[in-house]
């Protein structure tokens, strides 16, 4: 499969395209600076740019988003991918965000518990508009919800369900997460869903 990675310099952006090469598939790498990444051909782009990324996916057949960035490149870059899919034919799209836009455990988001961080809610707020465009785009859509993410190699020990947050674990891999972004594309997992991933 011909993946698009957008965010592919990112600490998830990495591994993703490194596992996705070992899985067999070919990656088309993009991230705002270019930079190198082992083993692929990166390309600049400026994922908010729609008429820039809908010329750049021509050929791809599933997009996956792990951009980072400044707050609002996340819904500006999730309905620059969605219109690029559409324009080309590609049904699959899985974006990266945070748990707190999954559900809770006593009811309500996890953003919406009086104990959420704060520092954390201005962020959620574009995980939720990323995807409620998800949402009402028709395609075949996923988006991961991670709680905090560290180094180290991948384990694929990690426990993962759909909507509801995987209350008390508090942290994954950066190279976990790109281990299950594998998985839904070559097993079809999670279509519709926000997913929660934690060890």
């Amino acid at each position: 499969m011909q993946v698009a990675v957008i965010g592919a310099t990112g600490k998830t952006g990495r591994p993703l395209c490194a596992q996705l090469l070992a899985a067999g598939h070919t990656v088309r790498a993009f991230s705002h600076s270019g930079g190198a990444v082992d083993g692929v051909d990166n390309q600049a782009l400026d994922s908010r740019d729609a008429a820039a990324v809908e010329a750049a996916l021509a050929g791809v057949e599933a997009i996956v988003s792990v951009v980072g960035g400044p707050l609002e490149t996340r819904p500006k870059t999730i309905a620059s991918l969605i219109a690029a899919a559409k324009a080309h034919g590609v049904t699959r799209l899985i974006g990266v965000g945070g748990a707190g836009a999954l559900d809770a455990p006593m009811g309500g988001l996890m953003v919406e518990q009086p104990w959420f961080p704060e520092t954390l809610k201005a962020i959620t707020e574009m995980h939720r508009q990323s995807i409620a465009l998800l949402r009402a785009s028709g395609l075949d859509w996923t988006f991961i919800c991670p709680p905090i993410m560290t180094e180290g190699e991948v384990t694929g020990a990690y426990a993962h369900q759909a909507e509801g947050a995987l209350f008390g674990k508090l942290k994954v891999r950066h190279s976990d997460v790109a281990h299950l972004l594998v998985r839904c594309l070559d097993e079809g997992l999670y279509m519709g869903n926000r997913v929660a991933i934690g060890e």
